[in-house]
């Protein structure tokens, strides 16, 4: 008899950790003998362990864990929503007259007729070999209907825009570390305005890209708030705009009165 107890008293000890041996949870066992029931249950339950150890990561990790079983609820709650806070951290202003100009890249989208020069002043370095635009195969590119090699393609030209970005960069670093080691001065005049055509075409990968987030959204959205997602609501720190509430009122008004001319 007391060589079948030894195996649960053993359990007892097994690692905190809460996994076995090959990294799995380990559940808790109702072991029976001819005398009696012995449960071994002395991990948590995971939903349980999963929060602790999420408690855990927020604080730095296992060595702050006496710290915060020390911790009165509402104070850990107040820090873990500190912790949470969406408030983004940020660096030291930059020129005043930079950030307008940064900013005004970014509020105002660039047309196509701009986009088009500044993508043409750009070429890949030729030795940077892995700067491209993957292609689809042809057996699958022929496969494709209409709307996915549509929605592929204007994928591949967003592609194509980072490409001059990088390109644009790699040129304007290749320039400055030519000058360190001729141990001239850079030809700044040249260098900025291509650094601002950096910016440009990243602002405009940054507005294109937050209209295909309010896209891919689309299609859970209720009829009526479909609009919300179009390129003539203009998105901010929030993707639908601030004043949601208004904002889906005005859309739906606006539906109804569109419905009752074409009826």
């Amino acid at each position: 008899e007391n060589d079948e107890l030894s195996a649960p008293k053993r359990a007892k000890t097994a690692p905190k950790s809460g996994l076995d041996s090959d990294g799995n949870d380990r559940p808790c066992i109702a072991q029976q003998s001819s005398d009696h029931d012995t449960e071994v249950c002395e991990d948590p339950p995971k939903a349980e362990h999963d929060k602790h150890a999420d408690a855990l990561s927020l604080f730095g990790g296992p060595e702050f864990a006496d710290e915060i079983d020390d911790l009165d609820n509402d104070i850990l709650l107040s820090n873990i929503a500190l912790n949470l806070s969406s408030t983004e951290q940020t660096g030291p202003p930059i020129s005043e007259h930079l950030a307008k100009i940064i900013n005004s890249k970014l509020a105002n989208e660039l047309d196509i007729t701009k986009l088009k020069e500044i993508l043409s002043r750009y070429q890949r370095p030729q030795n940077c070999e892995e700067i491209y635009v993957p292609k689809v195969n042809p057996e699958i590119w022929q496969k494709l209907k209409p709307y996915a090699k549509k929605s592929d393609i204007k994928l591949a030209n967003l592609q194509d825009t980072i490409i001059k970005g990088l390109s644009s960069l790699a040129t304007s670093m290749n320039t400055l570390l030519e000058c360190r080691e001729t141990k001239t001065i850079p030809d700044y005049k040249a260098i900025i305005p291509q650094m601002l055509d950096t910016t440009a075409l990243f602002g405009h990968l940054w507005n294109e890209i937050s209209y295909k987030r309010k896209h891919a959204i689309r299609p859970i959205l209720h009829p009526d708030f479909k609009p919300l997602c179009s390129r003539s609501h203009k998105f901010g720190p929030l993707l639908f705009g601030e004043d949601l509430a208004k904002t889906a009122l005005d859309v739906r008004n606006s539906s109804k009165a569109v419905a009752s001319l074409t009826t």
